[in-house]
């Protein structure tokens, strides 16, 4: 599995396009999978069959919103079924917004392989005003929550972080202006980053737009219509940012991004960035982190008001919240900044009665989810035991069956010697009835001889019988 993480107009969509090119790759359209699976289980607070109990039984059954192992499951099944059946071994899940999970979607795929894209935050700027008309620093003015305002000033520094916080083994960032200037250098160093095997054939082929890359309405219209994605730079030089709107955009995200990102030389204030996180963000970025934490709170209202007391709430962009809570200030310090411009008590009572609650959550949120994650390592112990004991069932089960075998064995031997016993057995009795008859013709035997001697003694006692001898001697003699 392969991720493309980056920001909308970034060169996510050449890069997923130059991996699908390849004939071991799929690369589909964004799947979007991962955030769709971010409120799993959770629905609209007003929704006809109870949000309470839709999330409750969510919980339940998938072993809890943030058990990565459930997740991970229903991805894969998802996952399987936007492959199509395609006779590949590697899926690419190129979502640009996948910056605001990254953690969790670390978590869910710890064996996953992750690209980076990273482009100088000026030209990315500047192609969203020419893409959609959208001047993202004057729209972080009027409408900080906007969803694109999300992607530059929160995006862009957590992408920075998630570079780091991945394994480097696991890892690879690819700079956009290093792979237009260097399109077959670049690729070759991408594809053998990620163990993937591509022939000098197969590398001048993704160094074309193939007709399997992506198709449908997310990505770069602009890209699409290019027969050779990275033949030239896009945008072009026409459109590239003057020197005047790079240091405009650098101003509104902060030296200390822009260093993150590596597109400045040093950081201004490095050891206040890493102690304090607010200080790495700039004015403009940090009025963008309020309304979005404003728009999560809302989103989580909704779903408190729907099953207040709740004993698994609502879990999404966990980490996104702690993120934003790391670099705004507490409620109560909000509060204390405002009575010292001197409003209404009656104003200020109410404020800080919503402070109080908002922090009251806050401890909630942080005790929960220290508790999730204990119990998330309660059931990877317990699968891990429930493994175990499989294993030993299974070789208990071909134990048995081995033991099942040797009594058949010798329950075999044991009949052929039923029957050797009993053939023996006729044997010994047919000797004994032969014996039993040579006896009784002996005892016929012997009477006869008894019988015969008895006649014979009779004839030579009897005074006849001793005339005969005299004369045969007489005669005999003469």
């Amino acid at each position: 599995m392969i991720f493309v993480l980056g920001v909308p107009r970034s060169g996510t969509t050449a890069v997923a396009s130059l991996l699908g090119s390849h004939p071991l790759v799929t690369a589909p359209a964004e799947p979007w999978v991962m955030l769709m699976l971010e409120s799993l289980g959770a629905v609209h607070a007003l929704h006809p069959a109870g949000a309470g109990l839709i999330g409750r039984r969510a919980a339940k059954l998938l072993g809890g919103r943030e058990s990565p192992s459930a997740v991970r499951r229903i991805a894969d099944a998802m996952y399987s079924e936007i492959a199509g059946g395609a006779e590949t071994k590697l899926l690419v899940d190129k979502t640009p917004r996948y910056h605001l999970i990254y953690e969790r979607l670390y978590r869910v795929f710890p064996d996953a392989r992750y690209v980076f894209v990273l482009r100088d935050p000026a030209a990315i700027a500047a192609s969203m005003r020419r893409s959609w008309n959208s001047d993202v620093i004057d729209l972080a003015e009027k409408t900080p929550g906007h969803p694109l305002c999300v992607d530059f000033f929160v995006g862009l520094p957590r992408l920075a972080e998630a570079t780091q916080a991945v394994p480097s083994g696991l890892a690879h960032i690819v700079r956009y202006e290093e792979l237009l200037a260097d399109p077959a250098g670049q690729a070759r160093q991408l594809f053998d980053a990620l163990d993937i095997k591509t022939s000098n054939d197969e590398l001048a082929a993704a160094l074309r737009l193939p007709q399997k890359s992506i198709d449908d309405e997310f990505g770069s219209q602009e890209i699409r219509n290019t027969s050779a994605i990275l033949a030239r730079e896009i945008p072009d030089g026409a459109h590239a940012p003057d020197e005047g709107w790079s240091r405009t955009v650098a101003a509104a995200l902060g030296p200390a991004v822009m260093h993150a990102l590596g597109y400045v030389a040093t950081s201004p204030d490095a050891s206040a960035a890493s102690t304090r996180p607010e200080a790495a963000l700039s004015g403009t970025s940090l009025r963008v982190c309020q309304a979005l934490s404003s728009k999560i709170d809302l989103m989580l209202a909704d779903q408190e008001a729907a099953e207040p007391h709740c004993e698994n709430p609502a879990s999404e962009f966990l980490e996104l919240r702690q993120w934003l809570r790391a670099r705004l200030k507490p409620p109560s310090e909000t509060v204390s900044a405002m009575a010292s411009l001197g409003l209404a008590p009656s104003y200020l009572a109410v404020a800080s009665e919503a402070a109080r609650h908002l922090d009251e959550k806050e401890a909630e949120i942080q005790l929960l989810a220290t508790a999730t994650r204990e119990k998330e390592n309660e059931i990877q112990l317990l699968a891990t035991a429930t493994r175990e004991k499989e294993n030993e069932i299974q070789l208990l089960a071909t134990a048995t069956r081995e033991k099942e075998n040797e009594i058949q064995l010798l329950a075999t031997v044991a009949s052929e010697k039923e029957n050797e016993i009993q053939l023996l057995a006729t044997a010994a009795r047919e000797k004994e009835a032969e014996f039993l008859r040579q006896q009784a013709e002996a005892s016929r035997l012997r009477e006869e001889v008894r019988t015969k001697d008895s006649y014979l003694a009779r004839l030579t006692s009897s005074p006849f019988s001793r005339l005969l001898t005299r004369l045969s001697y007489r005669f005999g003699k003469g």
